[in-house]
């Protein structure tokens, strides 16, 4: 799996065109000052099926974030705080190039500093993820799994 911008890009485009009718279904329900118990019911019916879809749910919280913003129900530190969260993402994703290769060099300095022993594959499965954390657990890095820049850094010179 590709982890570049362009393909997460790509994903949200794809999910955005594939939720069309759930998220419009989604934002007239939730401008209702009531609802019917139908209307309770669909909209529950969206919080699952979210549940179930990483991509719809980043979707419809990007969603709720925008109309809150627009209808100014955000107060100035909810605001704030979603900008840094923000800017966190950019800077995150565009240091970070997990194509194959890079995941299974990854996978290969996790396994030559004895913290991952499984195959070495580019797969990022739960054993990857959980070395990756040990090891920045181990040198004091932010312990979020992700093989960003930082950590692969960190990695390189171990």
């Amino acid at each position: 799996m590709d982890c570049s911008i362009d393909n997460l890009v790509e994903q949200l485009i794809q999910a955005s065109q594939k939720h069309a009718a759930t998220l419009g279904e989604y934002q007239r329900l939730a401008l209702q000052s009531e609802m019917t118990e139908e209307e309770a019911d669909r909209m529950a019916a969206i919080y699952t099926e979210a549940e179930a879809s990483p991509l719809l749910n980043f979707l419809i919280n990007e969603l709720d974030y925008r109309l809150g913003q627009h209808l100014g129900l955000l107060s100035d530190d909810k605001l704030n705080e979603y900008q840094d969260q923000q800017a966190c993402l950019r800077e995150h994703l565009q240091g970070m190039t997990l194509d194959h290769e890079y995941r299974r060099k990854v996978q290969q300095l996790l396994q030559a500093q004895k913290f991952y022993d499984g195959a070495i594959d580019g797969v990022l499965g739960e054993r990857s993820v959980a070395a990756v954390g040990q090891f920045q657990r181990a040198q004091r890095l932010k312990e979020d799994g992700v093989p960003g820049q930082h950590t692969f850094a960190a990695l390189q010179s171990g």
